[in-house]
């Protein structure tokens, strides 16, 4: 039964101690944890499924004693600590609303675990979880006999891997046993189930969705699976393969025929890639409602008019710079540049043209706080090139979902054009950022971010438009379009927009300065957005003395004991063979000439490289690639 292809560490909790012979672990619950387990009501479930079995199979009563697969492990965006998301194997028998089940895998469940890591779960039921329904070890039932395998354990250690799960009946005892990566882990007695005791009629492997709010206006934004919707071409979505059953034989064999459903296609979908050269392969999940709240706003009232210095400014609609420059040549578009789908909200609808989509605030939210982001807190990895006039700069950069510890921390990814001193520089950049301080939730979103100074001695100005800084960060900052500054001439695209749909592919992010209206243009993937007026900058107007690019962590915990276990990149570090940490490529310059070209001297750097590192590959392809990253303190001694 072995299944040499999911190697993985079985369990975070083993880097640090084992538990002797004789013992089994148990995780101890906090003082906050959640030990009721009727929260969980049957009606409010959005169960995404295969049915392993004909269509006739129900009324039968095939007999199955046993089922595996391999379960591609996530991290999936959970809205409140009343929902949960699931990934599992299950074995099930009776009525529809009083069935028994036996199940298995990870989970993203506040309510029972106080956080919102992915974990293993057991999970079993006798009356269809209206009355009966237990969590791992925290209720009579699971017999566990592993002292190595950790129920409700953090199996974070790699997202994007497997973990396999196989539930077996014992012919001879009538256990049902679990096994976890090939480990015997224990069993649910016979004695405790009345009808599947004997045997299961029903088989499903998917991804589940628990809230008050499945099949309500709003809908939950609790993802399944990965949070994408089924990915068949890169497998960013809620995967699962190698699908077997035991029948009465009690060998395991791929089931002769597969039923796919879905409660609420609009929210989750499934997709069964079937093959007959080579194995099953499940693909699920989805974002479920994508939560944010776009309005659609007149282009002549958005925000930056509010600043005392465009109070005459005529709007740009289009880049002089970019627009006079079509050949292939020349042009800042790359054609190489990554194909992917530019927004979330772009699914559900537009804006329509004399408008510019901008993200409302939740209640929740404090744009008007900027002065959070001091200095000394932020930790960067970056490679950096200086000693010129620079006039713009673009790269490839890699999505991904980092964790982050609080929500007063926060991980990016970005570009970065800098003129000025070290503790008072003019910024303007942007790229991805995980911000839950400034959007209440940990999903990956395009930003923008600038600041500047109002005097060269005094009164600095930050504003905070996802790419700008002004004064190093001291004062100054906004994100996006919370402040005045930005302008925004794009009906297509959302500054703080999520763009989690697809982990591990790449977005285009390119800044360039028109010569004739001094105007900082941001392009996300190959696409104008708009531009910072040339009148906000003090120093960076006329040009830029250095170009940035990389990762930051901020955090009230950088520099300190304990560090925060905040990630940068994917929370990996630098990862130049299979590129699963942070990663850049197609990084370019402009000078004096605007045209794009490589940098001829590149540095590398980062400020704590035990928490997060940096390389630069240059020998061995056709242009430099920088990978950057790291887990911060968590599950790494080496980080104070």
């Amino acid at each position: 039964m072995q299944d040499s292809k999911s190697k993985i560490p079985s369990q975070v909790w083993q880097q640090y101690g084992s538990c002797p012979n004789g013992t089994i672990p148990i995780r101890r619950p906090s003082k906050n944890q959640s030990t009721n387990r009727k929260v969980i009501i049957h009606p409010n479930h959005s169960l995404t499924c295969i049915y392993l079995q004909f269509s006739t199979v129900l009324t039968t009563g095939l007999s199955y004693s046993g089922a595996k697969a391999n379960i591609k492990v996530w991290n999936p965006f959970v809205e409140s600590n009343t929902d949960y998301s699931s990934s599992q194997v299950m074995l099930r028998n009776g009525p529809l609303k009083t069935f028994e089940t036996a199940e298995a895998g990870w989970t993203v469940n506040p309510i029972v675990y106080n956080d919102a890591k992915t974990r293993l779960f057991a999970y079993w039921t006798v009356d269809g979880m209206q009355n009966t329904g237990c969590f791992d070890l925290t209720c009579p039932g699971f017999v566990q006999t592993s002292q190595d395998i950790l129920l409700g354990g953090d199996i974070t250690s790699l997202y994007g891997s497997e973990i396999t799960i196989q539930i077996h009946k014992d012919p001879y005892t009538n256990n049902w046993w679990l096994i976890y990566n090939d480990k015997d882990v224990g069993y649910w007695p016979g004695d405790i189930f009345p009808i599947l005791k004997h045997q299961a009629t029903l088989v499903l492997w998917g991804g589940e969705v628990y809230s008050p709010k499945v099949g309500t206006n709003p809908h939950t934004a609790t993802a399944m699976g990965s949070g994408v919707f089924s990915d068949v071409v890169f497998g960013s979505s809620g995967t699962i393969r190698g699908m077997l059953i035991e029948a009465n034989s009690h060998d395991l064999m791929e089931p002769e025929r597969l039923y796919v459903s879905s409660d609420e296609w609009d929210c989750y979908d499934a997709y069964l890639l079937n093959e007959r050269k080579s194995e099953l392969k499940f693909f699920y999940g989805g974002p479920g409602s994508h939560g944010d709240i776009i309005d659609c706003i007149d282009i002549y009232k958005q925000p930056a008019f509010n600043h005392p210095a465009l109070k005459n400014h005529t709007i740009q609609m289009k880049s002089s710079h970019l627009q006079s420059r079509s050949d292939g040549s020349s042009t800042l578009q790359d054609s190489n540049s990554p194909k992917v789908r530019l927004q979330v909200w772009q699914q559900y609808g537009s804006c329509p043209n004399g408008t510019i989509p901008i993200r409302r605030p939740s209640n929740m939210n404090h744009p008007s706080n900027t002065k959070i982001i001091i200095n000394p807190k932020h930790s960067y990895s970056v490679v950096l090139t200086e000693g010129f006039s620079y006039s713009g700069a673009k790269a490839n950069i890699k999505v991904w979902n980092p964790y982050v510890e609080s929500i007063y921390d926060w991980s990016s990814s970005q570009v970065m054009l800098r003129n000025g001193p070290m503790l008072t520089f003019d910024t303007a950049q942007a790229g991805w950022a995980v911000n839950p301080s400034l959007y209440r939730d940990n999903k990956t979103r395009l930003f923008a971010y600038w600041t500047v100074i109002k005097s060269l001695n005094t009164d600095y100005i930050e504003l905070f438009v996802f790419i700008s800084y002004v004064d190093g960060m001291q004062n100054t900052g906004c994100f996006d379009l919370t402040c005045p500054g930005f302008v925004q001439t794009s009906h297509e695209i959302v500054l703080g927009g999520d763009i989690s749909s697809h982990y591990g592919s790449e977005i285009t992010i390119q800044i360039s300065k028109d010569p004739w209206t001094l105007n900082w243009w941001l392009k996300y993937n190959a696409k104008e957005v708009g531009y910072w007026p040339g009148e906000i900058f003090v120093i960076l107007r006329h040009q830029a003395n250095l170009v940035q690019w990389g990762g930051e962590v901020y955090s009230p915990k950088v520099g300190t004991h304990p560090h925060t276990s905040t990630g940068m990149g994917s929370g990996r570090f630098s990862d130049f063979i299979f590129r699963t940490s942070g990663t850049m490529t197609g990084m370019l310059i402009e000078e004096n000439s605007h045209e794009l070209k490589q940098p001829e001297t590149l540095f590398v750097s980062s400020d704590e490289w035990d928490c997060y590192d940096a390389y630069l590959l240059k020998s061995g392809v056709p242009e430099p690639v920088f990978f950057y990253g790291g887990p911060g303190s968590r599950r790494n001694r080496r980080c104070p």
